[in-house]
């Protein structure tokens, strides 16, 4: 523990008054010349104010006389993490723990309690082993076999050699324990049946399962019956789930299916184990199975397809669970399909479950326009049976035919016909989370891009869904306090997510909740370096030098600084959900096409992510060596000409490269005149209106992303301009200045462009009606159109403008 007067010490050094923390430091080591602490944090100050080999040497010295003090221990490793000397920050602890074995369980425990939220399995393992040979503890010997499933699933080593030993070390382990004593619980089976898992020894896990003392919870009762499956037991199989099925009551649909192939196996007619199903949705679905099973033929076939559709037609299953046996509907399923659909167009809709049944109908075959269902939903009040929070049936139903349209040719008339439309269905249908994604997909497609925030804000986005769904907010969002305010938020869940899977962690140990760990693990895992996060804080950097808000630069600096490692590895975690928004709207090749191609697609550019990373590390190194980011930068870019689909972000990306070589590297004249001419070139407004307007359209997204990307550069030029380098020549300095005045002139000249006009003519060119509502049969007020091109013409001029004023 510290005391209050080191605590003070702690706080000059994080606060940067290194002059008051050195002075009080030296007064501590001559009053306390054997605590090891003292010298460990004068250490750290010549870290800290650059004197990085010399705080190595000695904290090299330092390592080597063994300190056994907890702070020392956990100081030496901070410092030495930092430093990129990882067998030396290990070190510390091992030599401690091996000269002092009576300490060696606490030091252990705290090592691992240090490293948790590093993640690295790994030093797990090497910990678990020294806890181990301590005090034997049953506990202990557990995390260390199972630290060794964990190195094996993680996937990393590819040694086939160590492999093995991997799995022999960790099986070993617990089947030495479990001559003494037997399995206790389910989550000591669990870590021993991983290893069996890993050499397919099905036999032995149905052996060890069979004879435990103590009831199965459902995760090994189900390994129990894949284990039967796997060894054919089918006896034993067809047993066990029956008592499961028909005495327990366990409706589940995988287990039926055991249930029945057991039942082929063992000899059991078709009609034995049909007269034992019930009515429930998965035992009439099973009914269907068992018809292929035992291939009853299609008069049997097709009357238990339509007793499933019979009773199921008007829920929301009813379509997911038949289209499974789609290359078995027979032609007349479909004619009974539009039979039903014609038999509920005849009158009024009664209730939400005709409703149900006409939106599966059309999932089946579109027999009628979806506006015609439309039309009919809106004459009831539908609010009287439906819950606030219930999704509007119809709306599956309209957006299949709004996305299938849009895969045949997305043009901007269409994409702002589709979103008057959408809008005009969350009206009546306000939660209703597939529509609000798509129209966040069909907004980012245009220079709406203003629209896109209010809408994510709405999706009520909470922790891990930031993760996996922040790629909505796409690279076109303009640069706003708003925008860096929700990007602030967004990292800031990572900045708690770490610390909760460390607690996550730690007490999944301690409470020896192996088969959840697993699962902690990878969720960290995959917060670690991800490409969301990476995407977050290069956003963060980007809005705040573009808006000039310096009140978080400086942190993000020395985030990028200290994390520059990682950050700038070849390989990110990529954990973003591109499939939830085509859930429920796949229903025919079509769609299913318009899927593969990602149509309409978010416009995220993560190789440009990754350069702009390079980039900010680069301005923002303070010392005069910037030649290692350099290259890197030029590695980038080397391998792969086009670093992005727009050719005006390649020609961007060419300029920050000859402008950063400019300003960090000691180059000739000539060259560094060579390398400003093409900057100084594409600065010209005459070349910069040809790159900025987008071929396609003006009303293309890309437009915002070629100005707010000019901009940026602007403002990073400017930025650079101002920065001192001992390496740089006059020349060299003269050649920025010149520059920096060539983007203010750009910038002036930008303005000039009335892009928001011209975007005016493109929408008034683009949308004279409303077709589309006429295809769909909707029957929607011109107005909803008119509001919408309103709506969106504001946006264009909002969002351009707030991206032209930051200049």
């Amino acid at each position: 523990m510290f005391s209050p007067s080191d605590e003070k010490i702690i706080e000059y050094i994080d606060a940067g008054q290194y002059t008051i923390a050195q002075n009080s430091l030296l007064d501590k080591i001559r009053k306390h010349p054997n605590k090891t602490i003292y010298r460990a944090l004068s250490n750290k100050i010549l870290y800290k104010t650059g004197s990085t080999d010399k705080a190595i040497e000695n904290n090299l010295a330092l390592l080597k006389s063994t300190p056994n003090e907890v702070n020392t221990l956990l100081e030496l490793n901070e410092f030495f993490k930092s430093v990129g000397m990882e067998k030396e920050a290990d070190l510390g602890f091992e030599n401690a723990i091996q000269k002092y074995p009576l300490l060696s369980q606490e030091l252990s425990y705290i090592w691992f309690e240090n490293t948790i939220q590093d993640l690295s399995v790994k030093q797990w393992n090497k910990i678990f082993s020294f806890l181990n040979k301590g005090k034997k503890n049953k506990k202990y010997t557990f995390w260390y076999s199972f630290s060794f499933y964990l190195l094996m699933n993680q996937g990393n080593e590819k040694d086939e050699t160590k492999l093995k030993l991997y799995k022999s070390f960790g099986k070993k382990l617990i089947e030495g324990l479990v001559e003494k004593e037997p399995f206790e619980n389910c989550q000591e089976l669990y870590v021993y049946t991983r290893f069996l898992l890993l050499e397919e020894d099905y036999n032995t896990i149905v052996s060890i399962l069979h004879d435990a003392k103590f009831p199965l919870d459902l995760e090994m009762q189900l390994l129990y019956m894949e284990a039967m499956e796997k060894s054919g037991k089918w006896t034993q199989l067809h047993t066990y789930t029956s008592k499961l099925l028909l005495e327990e009551k366990f409706d589940d649909f995988d287990t039926w299916k055991l249930w029945i192939k057991s039942g082929y196996e063992t000899g059991k007619t078709c009609d034995d184990l049909q007269t034992k199903l019930g009515s429930s949705r998965n035992e009439l679905l099973i009914k269907i199975e068992l018809d292929l099973l035992y291939k009853t033929g299609q008069e049997r076939l097709q009357k238990d397809i339509e007793t499933y559709f019979t009773t199921f037609k008007s829920k929301m299953c009813c379509y997911t669970d038949l289209s499974k046996y789609r290359d078995y509907l027979s032609p007349i399923f479909y004619d009974k399909v539009k039979s039903s659909t014609d038999e509920i167009l005849s009158h009024s809709l009664k209730c939400d479950s005709e409703l149900i049944t006409l939106v599966n109908n059309q999932k089946f075959v579109r027999h009628v326009k979806d506006g015609q269902i439309y039309q009919l939903a809106r004459k009831r009040n539908d609010s009287a049976t439906r819950s606030e929070f219930d999704n509007d049936p119809i709306s599956d139903a309209l957006l299949i035919s709004i996305v299938e349209k849009l895969s045949e040719n997305p043009l901007p008339s269409l994409i702002i016909q589709s979103i008057a439309i959408i809008k005009h269905l969350l009206v009546h249908d306000k939660y209703n989370y597939r529509l609000k994604v798509w129209l966040i997909k069909l907004y980012s497609q245009l220079n709406t891009n203003d629209t896109v925030l209010p809408i994510y804000e709405s999706l009520k986005i909470k922790m891990i869904q930031h993760e996996t769904l922040g790629y909505y907010l796409t690279n076109t969002v303009p640069a706003t306090k708003s925008s860096l305010d929700q990007y602030i938020d967004i990292f800031r869940f990572y900045l708690t997510a770490k610390h909760e899977v460390k607690d996550t962690v730690l007490g999944g140990f301690e409470s020896q909740i192996y088969s959840k760990l697993t699962s902690f693990v990878q969720f960290g895992q995959r917060l670690q370096n991800s490409v969301s996060l990476n995407f977050v804080l290069q956003r963060i950097i980007q809005t705040s030098l573009i808006t000039s808000d310096r009140g978080y630069l400086n942190y993000f600096a020395h985030y990028l600084k200290e994390n520059e490692k990682s950050i700038l590895a070849s390989t990110w975690r990529d954990n973003r959900d591109f499939d939830s928004e085509w859930h429920g709207i796949v229903v025919n090749e079509k769609l299913e096409a318009a899927k593969s191609k990602k149509l309409l697609s978010i416009p995220v550019d993560d190789q440009v992510t990754k350069v702009k990373l390079v980039i900010y590390a680069i301005i923002f190194n303070t010392s005069d060596d910037s030649n290692e980011l350099l290259k890197h930068f030029n590695k980038i870019i080397s391998s792969t000409p086009n670093v992005s689909s727009n050719p005006f972000t390649n020609t961007l990306i060419k300029m920050y490269y000859n402008l950063l070589k400019i300003q960090t590297t000691n180059i000739n004249p000539n060259e560094s005149q060579s390398l400003s001419n093409f900057i100084l070139k594409n600065l010209k407004i005459d070349k910069l209106k040809t790159q900025i307007i987008p071929e396609s359209s003006i009303l293309s997204f890309q437009l915002n992303e070629n100005l707010i990307n000019v901009i940026e550069f602007i403002k990073i030029a400017q930025f650079i301009s101002t920065q001192p380098r001992a390496k740089r020549s006059k020349d060299s300095i003269n050649i920025t200045r010149a520059i920096s005045q060539a983007t203010a002139k750009s910038a002036q000249d930008l303005q000039k462009l009335d892009l928001v006009q011209q975007q005016y003519s493109a929408i008034d060119a683009n949308v004279s009606d409303f077709g589309f509502n006429d295809e769909l049969g909707l029957g929607l007020d011109k107005k909803v159109l008119e509001d919408a091109v309103y709506e969106i013409r504001e946006s264009i001029a909002a969002s351009t403008k707030t991206i032209l004023n930051n200049i």
